[in-house]
């Protein structure tokens, strides 16, 4: 052990990953551990975002009369679903809600289905093509484990 060196982490303000310390316990003694190995224990390298949006779009099509519409996350590899965050209209006036915002396979229902319907039909039928954008939170596998 006449190669570790102690070092004041204060004196230099960049160490390396490569620097060791001496960690130790009653059970196992004293060890030395790289920054390295010290930091991929505590926090394990991440490559890719801890969360991420994806959206599924929720055409007039979907949508019954009766003001619902059934939408389903999309499978993201390495990822899990979380949550819906909002749904957002494209060329209409209408704004859909979820609800089951907790469940991957969830249903956009109207405000008012017999008004909002009208309106959403009104929309299509002059030709606005309404749709809508609904976004769903994802988080990576590597933090769900």
């Amino acid at each position: 052990m006449a190669d570790i060196k102690f070092m004041n982490l204060s004196e230099n303000g960049n160490p390396a990953l490569t620097d060791s310390l001496l960690i130790g316990n009653s059970d196992s003694g004293l060890k030395r551990v790289t920054l390295d190995t010290l930091k991929n224990t505590v926090a394990p390298a991440i490559n890719k975002p801890l969360l991420i949006v994806k959206s599924t779009p929720i055409n007039f099509a979907d949508f019954s009369a009766n003001g619902f519409a059934s939408v389903t996350a999309q499978n993201v590899n390495n990822y899990t679903f979380l949550c819906w965050l909002s749904i957002v209209p494209v060329n209409s006036s209408v704004h859909p809600k979820f609800t089951s915002p907790d469940k991957s396979s969830s249903q956009a229902w109207l405000d008012d289905p017999n008004a909002d319907w009208q309106t959403l039909n009104s929309e299509h039928s002059s030709g606005k093509d309404p749709w809508f954008n609904a976004f769903a939170i994802y988080v990576s596998d590597s933090v769900m484990k």
